[in-house]
């Protein structure tokens, strides 16, 4: 009997291991939302910025790449439910003579801990506080 519920145990933490869901492996680029929308998630929620030109890739190894535009980030990233967990790994600059000689001596930092996305059918929704304390916004739909 003990052996039946080791069994079972095993079988269901291997279950809740998340590989990369099919579906979400891909590339996504931001929407430019339109003036309608700008102004509701302005007003209404009260969000100061809306991020476009970015691109991020989910690999199906549960690595990523997103490209900002002055960035390119690698890591690993997994989900849970309808969230998407990104571990930054590396950050640097995507011109090449910055990311040699470095932007007044300074080079990007990696971002610190575990950012979470929210997705939804084919889009990636970001949302987090800069570090002004801006809110910022972006939506990321499949290419």
């Amino acid at each position: 009997m003990k052996r039946r519920i080791y069994i079972l145990l095993i079988y269901l933490f291997i279950l809740g291991c998340s590989a990369p869901k099919k579906d979400l492996i891909g590339t996504y680029a931001s929407e430019n939302p339109s003036l309608v929308k700008k102004a509701w998630k302005t007003l209404a929620e009260g969000y100061d910025g809306f991020i476009t030109g970015s691109e991020l890739e989910l690999n199906q190894d549960s690595t990523f790449q997103e490209t900002t535009c002055g960035n390119v980030l690698t890591g690993q990233w997994y989900h849970k439910n309808d969230t998407i967990f990104l571990k930054y790994e590396t950050n640097k600059w995507r011109n090449d003579s910055l990311q040699q000689n470095g932007f007044r001596g300074r080079w990007p930092k990696v971002p610190e801990g575990v950012k979470k996305v929210k997705y939804n059918g084919n889009k990636i929704f970001f949302q987090w506080e800069s570090s002004e304390g801006e809110k910022i916004y972006a939506v990321l739909k499949k290419k």
